[in-house]
């Protein structure tokens, strides 16, 4: 790595700074970056492609087909499985992510660095990211209860309740995303992690609500790019249903599961591989935090002149 293409992770900076760093960051390790996400996300973009047009077929035809029992089961355990290897899908690729940052921090990342480099970190890195997910998840999840009950409740609960679980089912999701950091870089608990995240995702709500927003719209416009084989195999899917080209004779395979395959994997591999435009702002979106609290550049500086 050279040293003009060294960019401090701890340092006190503008909103806009971080994210000219962050893009900076994963412009001068782009190789390292995608290189190693591209094998690590691979065998799970094979799997939730999979899931993903067999869900999405199911749907179809239940909507459209008035097909139900089987088509209905089919859905549901397509949904579910396809979630959770999202879910595990995300996790590892956190966990990679942080792998790479921290030997960024101590200066061993490099074009060449591999999977095998980053293993001391990347399976208790994907597993606590695993566990934290799942409790977000939970939280969220019980938060929208919460909102879908008092919208069901609507004549037994006030509208004020109601708003005031909106705004907090929005204001939670900011903090929320900040969780996974200082685990990452402060080599502490899941539970600490998680208090943490919430307390500087609270504290520093605006200018992390602004990071989120601007990583969330970077990744939503990929994503909507990214979705266009696939929404344009699942038209064809609907157009020509049983009309298309029997590979097995059967009536059991046709040409158009394979264009719908193929547009489900572009669709979720290429999801896979932007996640660092979300991870690497908000990760200097934290170092930024725990610079302005903690002064770690300066107890860095300490340390190595005390060595000297």
């Amino acid at each position: 790595m050279e040293d003009k293409k060294k960019i401090e992770l701890y340092k006190k900076r503008k909103l806009s700074e971080v994210l000219a760093d962050s893009m900076n960051f994963i412009q001068y390790n782009a190789k390292a970056i995608f290189k190693n996400l591209a094998l690590v996300s691979l065998p799970f973009a094979v799997v939730a492609a999979y899931f993903s047009k067999y869900q999405a077929s199911s749907a179809f035809s239940s909507a459209f087909l008035g097909m139900n029992g089987i088509a209905s089961d089919t859905f549901l355990t397509g949904i579910l499985v396809y979630m959770l290897v999202v879910i595990i899908a995300h996790s590892v690729i956190y966990g990679t992510c942080a792998s790479m940052m921290r030997k960024y921090e101590s200066e061993e990342l490099t074009a060449k660095t591999r999977l095998s480099d980053l293993s001391t970190d990347l399976l208790p890195f994907s597993l606590k990211t695993l566990a934290l997910f799942l409790i977000v998840f939970t939280v969220a999840i019980l938060i929208i209860f919460l909102v879908a009950f008092a919208f069901l409740s609507v004549l037994n609960v006030r509208s004020w309740v109601i708003l005031l679980l909106i705004v907090l089912f929005f204001t939670m999701i900011v903090p929320l995303s900040m969780v996974f950091f200082p685990m990452y870089f402060k080599n502490i608990s899941i539970w600490a992690s998680f208090s943490e995240g919430i307390r500087i995702g609270l504290k520093k709500w605006g200018s992390t609500f602004v990071v989120l927003l601007v990583g969330s719209l970077f990744i939503w416009l990929m994503s909507m790019f990214l979705s266009v084989p696939y929404y344009i195999a699942l038209f064809l899917q609907g157009i020509l249903g049983t009309n298309a080209i029997d590979i097995t004779g059967s009536g059991s395979f046709l040409i158009t599961d394979i264009i719908m395959y193929v547009g489900s994997f572009i669709m979720v591999y290429g999801t896979f591989l932007v996640t660092p435009f979300i991870f690497v702002p908000l990760a200097f979106q934290y170092c930024r935090i725990r610079e302005e609290e903690e002064g770690v550049s300066m107890e860095s500086e300490i340390d190595h002149f005390d060595e000297i």
